[in-house]
């Protein structure tokens, strides 16, 4: 098991967390015999393996609620290529970082509530404007430790963003397709401008526009983790 103390949600969400990881070799026994323990915090996220149904099947015993998989895509970019269908209708697409006025425009979009798929925005015991506010933390966090933000132009207009660890599309785009470049700008600037030899990006089973976008461009499926939440209070 790998407990991680979440203290950024109490800033997030008002809420006090920890997120446990349960892991192949894990005995049941154990799991029930740290129980007592994770009631210590009042919200639980507990990310469960898909080879792993016992564990499944005792924390939904202890009352935890199932809310998504996290779908793990893999990408080795040393040998991934933009598949050939896609490379015409991807080459009307670009990249560049942002400015201080595309950065305002970012969070904006982001406070609008353009992340609908994820287990905060989809619990009712949390607010959509807590969920909102939860990403623009995130992102404002990662902006302020140096990491770059760029946004995605489709015909000369901002239809989406990316940075390490987030992407979205605007609410304006919702629907017409421009997930597919954005998704793609994530790839591609990590293959040119990062030294790593591969990338991972979790995806919610909740969000399958993305999940079928990153297996058009070429992502493999590693791990999944059914995601169960508690709240204790």
């Amino acid at each position: 098991m790998k407990i991680t103390d979440a203290t950024w949600e109490q800033r997030n969400l008002g809420v006090t967390c920890y997120e446990i990881t349960f892991e192949r070799d894990d005995k049941l026994s154990d799991v029930a015999g740290s129980w007592d323990k994770f009631l210590e915090r009042q919200y639980l996220v507990l990310k469960v393996p898909n080879y792993r149904p016992d564990i499944a099947a005792f924390v939904q015993a202890q009352g935890a609620k199932y809310i998504e998989t996290a779908i793990t895509f893999k990408c080795d970019l040393r040998t991934w290529q933009l598949p050939a269908s896609l490379k015409d209708i991807c080459g009307l697409s670009s990249y560049a970082p942002m400015n201080d006025d595309d950065v305002q425009v970012m969070l904006a979009e982001i406070r609008k509530g353009i992340f609908k798929t994820d287990r905060i925005y989809l619990d009712s015991y949390f607010t959509h404007e807590q969920a909102a506010q939860r990403y623009v933390n995130w992102a404002t966090d990662m902006l302020n430790r140096g990491h770059v933000a760029y946004k995605v132009m489709y015909r000369g207009e901002a239809v989406g963003f990316f940075n390490d660890a987030l992407a979205g599309v605007y609410s304006k785009f919702t629907g017409t397709g421009m997930g597919l470049f954005v998704q793609y700008s994530t790839l591609d600037a990590a293959a040119r401008y990062t030294k790593q030899p591969k990338v991972e990006a979790v995806v919610s089973s909740n969000n399958p526009e993305v999940v079928n976008i990153r297996i058009k461009l070429g992502c493999l499926i590693g791990k999944m983790n059914s995601v169960f939440v508690k709240h204790n209070d």
